[in-house]
């Protein structure tokens, strides 16, 4: 027992040790990062929040604001299945950055309803929420959790998911404890305004780092992580003999 528990903690200890190799630690920034902006584009303080949301967009019954709640709930569901038939042809990368901009696009409408005035916008207001789950539900809803697998090679997997769902968690945590901090310090407009601004960073992080994993097997994904490898400097790249 000692043997196989003792072959299991140096099996741990070079996981870790690949997994800081710059290559992957870059791998590991993709991950973490996709799943800090999976929360901090606003997902779940839009959820929690909605009813409080419509009420304070007109809608004057709380019954008729937990109702649009859950039809914004049925969008999420239809449009997660509906991403789970597209996401190998379309590829993931496209799907996130198309997410990014639509998510983005639908926070700064809701930002500027609520600036202007959102009585009697309740119906407006579900169509742009609508809108903004369903581009969540097509690409940072699911695609987090497949390509926080997918990213990493057989031998770094477990524990660089790991760590990645750990900080989309802290994240989550983020994001629900301080919403109604937002709102109270910015107005409803301004904490949508800044989601949208953090909406804005997940497009170019998605642009500059994400690779494709679509049709990829995992030794060219790997292969992809060893060529990022050699690109980095390493401390003596620059010295002269």
């Amino acid at each position: 027992m000692n043997s196989i528990r003792r072959a299991g903690e140096l099996k741990e200890k070079r996981a870790w040790r690949e997994l800081l190799r710059p290559g992957l630690r870059l791998a590991l920034v993709v991950a973490v990062g996709l799943a800090f902006f999976q929360q901090f584009i606003g997902i779940n303080a839009v959820i929690y929040y909605a009813p409080i949301i419509f009420q304070n967009a007109g809608v004057s019954s709380a019954n008729t604001a937990i109702l649009a709640t859950s039809l914004v709930g049925v969008v999420n569901v239809i449009f997660t299945v509906v991403a789970s038939l597209i996401v190998d042809k379309f590829g993931r990368r496209p799907l996130l950055l198309w997410g990014a901009a639509v998510m983005t696009i639908s926070l700064v409408a809701l930002g500027t309803i609520f600036a202007i005035g959102p009585n009697k916008a309740g119906y407006f207001i579900l169509l742009v929420l609508s809108l903004y789950i369903a581009a969540f539900a097509l690409s940072f809803g699911p695609l987090f959790g497949l390509m926080s697998a997918e990213i990493f090679p057989t031998r770094v997997r477990a524990i660089g998911s790991s760590i990645a769902t750990f900080a989309n968690w802290v994240a989550n945590l983020l994001v629900s404890i301080t919403f109604l901090s937002l709102v109270n310090a910015l107005g409803q407009s301004g904490a949508f305004w800044l989601y949208a601004t953090m909406g804005v960073l997940a497009f170019v992080f998605c642009q500059r780092l994400v690779p494709e994993t679509k049709g990829k097997s995992l030794e060219e994904i790997e292969h992809y992580w060893e060529e990022q490898e050699q690109r980095v400097p390493t401390p003596t790249s620059g010295s002269k003999s």
